[in-house]
């Protein structure tokens, strides 16, 4: 298969169930984990990242979803008008073209004033949260504990989005899903499940993509539930966990 010339010019659908063109690919780009490709699937589908924007990215380490974004907003191309920030509780080697907060719990006051500081007053266009707790091996209540990250992401989304943004989250399948969608759609007009090609067979990851935020409503019940706990999940990309091994 000929290699493109840029990540903008992958075509997805052919290479993302080729496993061994997706390690060309990965290694090509040096993209620091195959995860990537399912940020570039969901932004192929969505096109929610262009030149311009301000971008978030929740749970970023080791790094791959902020270089696709730092990618498609240009962020690192001279006087871009783009922003890209990433935190992670992990450290993260630097990226260019974008601002990094190492060693940060997001889900803590102290981490999210980072945050909003590293913004400087900018209006976000996009979050992404690809943020997993620490997995305990049981089911239910790795899927509890993601969800209660979700809300977390979704809380900070409507405190900082601006008109039309949008916002990716990462999750495991399970009972909770629907209700967090409820939620979500609340301030997004549009709130899609995705499962990517390019998650594994096996995975029971899908991603809330909720688009065109239309701004505050009164809050509901569930959410305010899940933000209380929220500061009792630890939060790592979920990147520095089992796809690393690509």
């Amino acid at each position: 298969m000929k290699i493109k010339s840029s990540i903008s010019d992958l075509n997805y659908q052919t290479i993302i169930n080729q496993n061994d063109e997706l390690k060309l690919h990965y290694r090509y780009f040096i993209l620091r984990c195959r995860s990537a490709f399912k940020l570039l699937e969901i932004n192929e589908k969505y096109k929610i990242l262009r030149s311009g924007q301000t971008v978030v990215d929740l749970g970023c380490a080791p790094g791959s979803w902020t270089q696709v974004a730092v990618k498609a907003t240009r962020a690192n191309v001279p006087g871009s008008k783009s922003l890209v920030v990433g935190i992670d509780l992990s450290p993260i080697h630097p990226i260019e073209g974008a601002t990094l907060l190492n060693a940060l719990d997001f889900t803590t006051d102290g981490a999210r004033a980072r945050m909003i500081a590293a913004l400087n007053g900018r209006p976000v266009n996009v979050v992404l949260s690809d943020m997993a707790p620490s997995a305990s091996g049981i089911k239910s209540m790795d899927h509890s504990n993601i969800i209660k990250l979700c809300y977390s992401a979704l809380t900070f989304a409507k405190e900082t989005s601006a008109q039309g943004g949008s916002l990716v989250m990462k999750a495991f399948d399970g009972s909770e899903s629907k209700q967090l969608v409820t939620d979500a759609k609340t301030v997004y007009e549009a709130v899609h499940i995705m499962r990517p090609q390019a998650s594994r067979k096996e995975s029971s990851e899908i991603f809330f993509v909720c688009l065109r935020y239309k701004g505050i409503t009164p809050p509901q019940q569930g959410t305010d539930e899940h933000n209380s706990d929220i500061q009792n999940v630890m939060t790592h990309g979920n990147d520095s966990g089992s796809d690393r091994g690509l």
